[in-house]
Parts: structure tokens; C-alpha cells; sequence
């Protein structure tokens, strides 16, 4: 039996080798069934449950959110009232360190602008004693603060408080406490104390946002509230605050004394009496008498107290009794209504300690009334979603594979060597979607490949070309021609370097079409875009000239009565040599862009090596030229001595020299006849 019809069949089964269009089907009819099926086991055999662990973690993610949200809005009052004033608060430690006559003017204006803010209720200064130097409140000045958080901000640290009733207000209040320091030490403390106004509001706001999600109808039923470790509820999102200052469970005989008098209860304010600015008018505020203490909370309360002791947040199931100030029932037995409750802590910003517990809470009622509701639409939508989606997969599949085949017969087209398919790339990018953008895409790097190639078949040309030539002038003109086929320029000049006195030297130009004369006009190399291209050492590319600032436009160039809109520039180096400069310039902004920079460079870096080579044959041609003349002169010399050196030494001139000598000897003897007669 032959195995290979086998292994082609296999293949050709493999959901990796299937047509796009039969994914499609199958992937969207497998979805269909599937869904049909988990809502049919949802609402058959799972639904209570799985409502019920949605609901814990949807009551979890509520309580975080509304903690975060605490959180950050914390962290933002400290930072506005502290690192945001630091200037402010520099300033007091100054005046603290060396006090001036105009302290106190100071301290009092530091005061009003902190008053400024409308959740601010009091403010003091102390010195580094602890002594208050200045405060909102008259009677507190001169007076020694040896309150636990003044002193943590006298040993350089924030210290904020843990939240508590306000006597005058139906808001929780807390003080933040900054060290004023200067460069040396701590000067002395700011302490604010301020109202926790908006906590109250976003609690609210959160619970509204929670309950337009899918869930609203059980969330109708949620119910929002923070609890301290020693179970006082400080903000409930009750219409009527009934927890509001309550003692959940049984408090300890500390917290029992330490909210004894109606003062330390802070306000209330009935629900039918908040406006439309969500303030309360003083007519309808009220004072608690005493502390409501509900023992069939304890579960709330022993949870709240570990969670202080050790963060952690999470959702759990608990017995409400109808009266809550009866104890709860113990074990599974229940006297009232299971709720489900989500939990985390609210941490502050300085240290991570635990402020604040939130609970995010809804009867387990609510969620039976939902199941019930879903039961009857799961079974509705499992009837039509089955045919409904055999025909979006016979759709999609049509849709995706048709222009998938259009795109990849004309890759294949360009595979095998011919021009790309402008028409249908066009006609498939008109499309909004993913595969418009594979088109475009597709089009573009082709393009961009076809660019590319040309590019580099020039860059290897002019390699080709000027590395073979010896010939200054021949470099420098077919570098410039060649240039003109890769690089849109209007006026393409390059110059050669003069290190000992750091003047460029123009040495040729062309404009779009033809070469032109450059004059060989020195230049200063330390002006303008040429400082930039020589001190750096890399290329510069400038799109709009009117708009660049790294370096100044320099006039008096052979370009200007193009008026230049657009530059671009390289260094030509070899072996860390400077050998000189191209530029190049557009007449519009944007002509010539970061690719020409790029072919550019490239061409520059074979450019300046040949450059360099013909510079080296022209001064050897020069040296050797003048070795040359200088043997040419020795060479006339030793002739001219041979040439004497053989006429004196023959017979005839040395006759010719005897005779001279006699000749000179008779004058000699008619001139003085004594001579003759010794």
C-alpha cells in the first residue's frame, strides 16, 4: 500500500492548509455551537453559580476601582498641597531657619493661600520646637503642638492621619503634616487639615458608573462603604447614610470612649435635603446623639480588621441578620439575607499602611432574579444563532478570500519577474479594513524595493566609475552628473577641504541639467551650515531652511539666486581625513528628504577615497615633476663642466696657454726695463 496518496490527504485536511473562506465557516460555526452549548450549560446546570462568581469578582473589581480611585485622589491632594508648593514651602523653611521682620506677613499669607482651597478647614505653622508660629485659628498660636504627626514631620517625614468625624461637617477630615526644610535641616511643619469632601462624591460616582454596565439590574442592589480597623464606617453610598459614623459588630471599649460625645460623631444630612450642587443647607443638618453600634455586622468588622493588619483584597459570602442589633447566626444557618461582598484596602500614598477598608456588597437575591431571566433569552438566542451564523461565515469567507487571491496573484506576478498590478493594488487599498492596508503596504514596499535597487545600481556605478579614475577633475565632474539620477537637487556644488588655513575650496557645480563653473572662491569653513557638516562629522539634512535653527543660513554662495528652500549636505572623509564637502539644494521645501541623505552618504563615502587617491597622484605628479626639472639643471651643469674640462685639456690649448703667459711676461718687461736688466 502506497503511503504517499495518504500523507496528501492528511495535508490537505490540516486546518492550516484549508481555503480562507472555509476557516472562516468552520471557525464561526464552531464559535456558534460552542456558545449555543455554554449557554445551554450555563442556563441548565451553572448559572446561579457562575452569576454569583462573576458577581464576586465584578463586586471585587468595584471595591479596587472605588480604592484606587481614593487612592489617586489622595495622592493628588498630597501632592498639591506639598511637592506642587514647594517653592512655597522652601520659602517658609527660610523664614523659619533665619526669621525676618516680615516672617509673620509670610506665615499669614501661606495661611490664606492654603484657604484658599475650599476642603481645607484649618492650617498651622510650628517651629522646629514644635511651637505654633501661625495658624487659621488664633487660640493655637505660641502654644507647643506635641500631636504624634507633627512630631513625624519634624524628623523630616509626611505624616497624615487616619480619617475621623469632623464636628463641623457631615465629612470625614484628615491632617497631612509636611516638614519644612531647608539645605541643612528641618525648620519645622505645615499642618493641614482638610475635609474628605470629594471621597464622598466618587464613591457615589463610581457606584452610578458601575451600574450602567450589563449587570445594572443587580447592581440596582449594590451598596458602597469604607470601614477603619475598629469597624466605624466613615463614607456609605446609602441614599439616607444609615451607616454613616456607625460602629459595625461589637467595638472595643477604646472606640466606645473615644466616640462618646455627639461632638465627635460629626454631622448628618438627610438624603431629601442634598441640592443639585450636592450640599446640604444648614437648616437640615443634624448631630448624631450617639454612636449606633450594629453587632450583626461583625463579619464586616473582623474582616476589616484583618484586612488592616494584612492588605489583601478578595470577595466573600456572609449572613445579614434582619435585625443588626442582634448577633449573627452561627454556621450555614442564616437569619436574615446572604450577601455577597468584594473587598480591598485603601492604602496611603506615603507609606502603603492601610487607611481605609471598601466594601462593595449586593444580596444574593438579586442575582437569583437575573438567572431566571437570562434562562428564557439564552434558549431564544441559542435557536437563531446557529443559522445566523452560516450565513455571516458564507459572507466574511467571500469577502476575505476574494481579494486575498486578487493580492496574491500579483505577488506572484512580481515573483516571477514582472511589473506590479497598479490597478487592482489600487482597487484592493480602497478598502478600510486590514487587507486594504496589506495592499498598500504591498504596494509601497515594492515600490520602495524598485527605488532601492536603482539606488544601489547607481551607488555601485559611480563606485565602479570614480574608483577607477586617477583624474581630480574627472572625480569630481562624474560624482556630480551621476548624482543627478538618484537625487532630485537644483544646484549640486562640491568643494575641497583646506586644513591649514580651514577654507573650503569650491571646485565644481551642476545644476539639474549641465555642469557650471565654479569659482574656486575661498570659503570659511567654521560659517554657517559648512561648521555644522565639519565639526560633526555626519551629513545634515534640512527640509525647510526658513524653519531649521541648528545652524545659520550663509549667503553669498553660488546658489543664492535659486533662493534655496531645502538643504542637504555630507562630509566627505577617508580614514578620519576631512577631504571636503557636497551640498546640495532644492528651490521647494521638503525636495530633497532623509533617503537622498542617505544615497548621499553612501555615494560619499567611495567619493572621498577616490578623491583622496587622485589628490595623492597629483601631488606625487607634482613631485615628480619637479624632480624632474632639478635633474634636468644638475644634468646641464656636469655637461657644461665636461665640456670645458675637454677643451682645456687639449694640446692645442695648452700651446695656446704658453703662449699667453710669454705674452704677459714681455708686456710685464716693456712696462719696467729694470726688471730686464737683473
Amino acid at each position: 500500500m502506497r503511503i504517499e496518496p495518504i500523507i496528501r490527504l492528511w495535508q490537505a485536511l490540516r486546518f492550516r492548509n484549508w481555503r480562507i473562506a472555509i476557516k472562516i465557516a468552520a471557525l464561526l460555526l464552531s464559535i456558534a455551537l460552542l456558545t449555543a452549548a455554554a449557554i445551554t450549560l450555563f442556563i441548565t446546570q451553572r448559572s446561579a453559580q457562575a452569576l454569583s462568581d462573576q458577581m464576586r469578582v465584578q463586586l471585587q473589581s468595584m471595591a479596587l476601582g472605588a480604592a484606587r480611585v481614593f487612592t489617586g485622589d489622595l495622592d493628588f491632594t498630597i501632592k498639591e498641597f506639598g511637592e506642587n508648593q514647594s517653592t512655597l514651602l522652601s520659602a517658609l523653611a527660610d523664614f523659619l531657619a533665619e526669621p525676618q521682620a516680615e516672617s509673620a506677613d509670610i506665615f499669614e499669607s501661606a495661611l490664606a493661600f492654603y484657604q484658599t482651597y475650599t476642603i481645607v478647614k484649618a492650617v498651622f505653622i510650628v517651629d522646629r520646637e514644635g511651637t505654633i508660629v501661625a495658624a487659621t485659628d488664633s487660640a493655637l498660636r505660641e502654644q507647643r503642638s506635641e500631636q504624634p504627626y507633627v512630631q513625624r514631620a519634624l524628623a523630616g517625614d509626611i505624616a497624615l492621619t487616619a480619617p475621623r468625624p469632623d464636628a463641623d461637617s457631615f465629612f470625614a477630615t484628615v491632617t497631612l503634616a509636611l516638614p519644612l526644610r531647608t539645605q541643612d535641616a528641618v525648620q519645622g511643619a505645615l499642618v493641614i487639615t482638610f475635609r474628605l469632601d470629594s471621597f464622598d462624591f466618587l464613591l457615589r460616582d463610581t457606584l452610578l458608573i458601575q451600574q450602567g454596565e450589563g449587570t445594572a439590574r443587580v447592581l440596582r442592589h449594590a451598596r458602597l462603604y469604607a470601614v477603619n480597623a475598629e469597624g466605624l464606617v466613615f463614607f456609605d453610598s446609602d441614599a439616607e447614610r444609615a451607616w454613616q459614623y456607625s460602629a459595625l459588630g461589637t467595638p472595643s471599649p477604646t472606640t466606645l470612649a473615644a466616640y462618646s460625645a455627639p461632638e465627635a460623631l460629626g454631622l448628618l444630612c438627610a438624603a431629601e435635603n442634598w441640592d443639585g450642587l450636592k450640599t446640604c443647607p444648614s437648616e437640615s443638618v443634624q448631630r448624631r446623639t450617639a454612636l449606633q453600634v450594629l453587632p450583626g455586622m461583625q463579619p464586616i468588622a473582623d474582616l476589616a480588621r484583618q484586612v488592616a493588619e494584612s492588605p489583601s483584597r478578595g470577595s466573600t459570602r456572609y449572613c445579614r441578620p434582619e435585625d443588626l442589633s442582634s448577633a449573627p447566626a452561627l454556621g450555614d444557618a442564616c437569619n436574615g439575607a446572604w450577601y455577597l461582598v468584594g473587598y480591598a484596602p485603601v492604602q496611603t500614598p506615603l507609606n502603603g499602611a492601610v487607611w481605609l477598608t471598601l466594601f462593595a456588597e449586593v444580596p444574593e437575591a438579586a442575582i437569583l432574579e437575573a438567572v431566571a431571566e437570562q434562562r428564557a433569552s439564552g434558549l431564544a438566542i441559542a435557536m437563531l444563532i446557529v443559522p445566523l451564523v452560516i450565513v455571516a461565515a458564507l459572507l466574511l469567507g467571500r469577502t476575505f478570500a476574494r481579494p486575498i487571491r486578487r493580492l496574491s496573484a500579483v505577488a506572484l506576478a512580481v515573483e516571477q519577474g514582472y511589473s506590479l498590478d497598479e490597478r487592482t493594488i489600487a482597487q484592493i487599498a480602497e478598502r478600510g479594513d486590514e487587507l486594504g492596508d496589506l495592499s498598500r503596504i504591498f504596494g509601497n514596499m515594492v515600490h520602495a524595493l524598485n527605488a532601492r535597487s536603482e539606488e544601489l545600481r547607481t551607488i555601485y556605478q559611480i563606485g565602479t566609475r570614480i574608483s577607477s579614475s586617477l583624474e581630480l577633475r574627472e572625480t569630481l565632474e562624474f560624482v556630480i552628473t551621476s548624482l543627478r539620477q538618484v537625487i532630485p537637487y537644483d544646484w549640486c556644488e562640491i568643494s575641497l577641504y583646506e586644513a591649514d588655513r580651514r577654507e573650503i575650496v569650491p571646485q565644481v557645480a551642476a545644476d539639474h541639467d549641465s555642469l557650471e563653473s565654479a569659482t574656486p572662491r575661498p570659503i570659511s569653513a567654521m560659517q554657517g551650515y559648512l561648521s555644522y557638516l565639519i565639526t560633526q562629522g555626519r551629513g545634515l539634512y534640512v527640509p525647510r531652511i526658513s524653519a531649521f535653527e541648528g545652524a545659520l543660513w550663509l549667503t553669498g554662495r553660488s546658489w543664492d539666486t535659486l533662493q534655496p528652500q531645502s538643504y542637504l549636505g555630507v562630509p566627505l572623509k577617508a580614514r578620519d581625513q576631512l577631504i571636503g564637502v557636497i551640498e546640495m539644494v532644492g528651490a521647494q521645501a521638503g525636495q530633497l528628504n532623509a533617503d537622498h541623505l542617505r544615497v548621499l552618504e553612501s555615494v560619499a563615502v567611495q567619493a572621498a577615497v577616490a578623491l583622496q587617491n587622485a589628490q595623492q597622484v597629483q601631488v606625487r605628479e607634482a613631485k615628480l615633476r619637479q624632480e624632474i626639472q632639478e635633474l634636468r639643471i644638475e644634468i646641464d651643469e656636469t655637461k657644461k663642466a665636461r665640456q670645458v674640462a675637454a677643451i682645456t685639456e687639449t694640446e692645442y690649448f695648452q700651446q695656446l696657454q704658453s703662449r699667453v703667459t710669454q705674452l704677459r711676461k714681455r708686456a710685464k718687461r716693456a712696462a719696467d726695463p729694470s726688471e730686464t736688466q737683473d
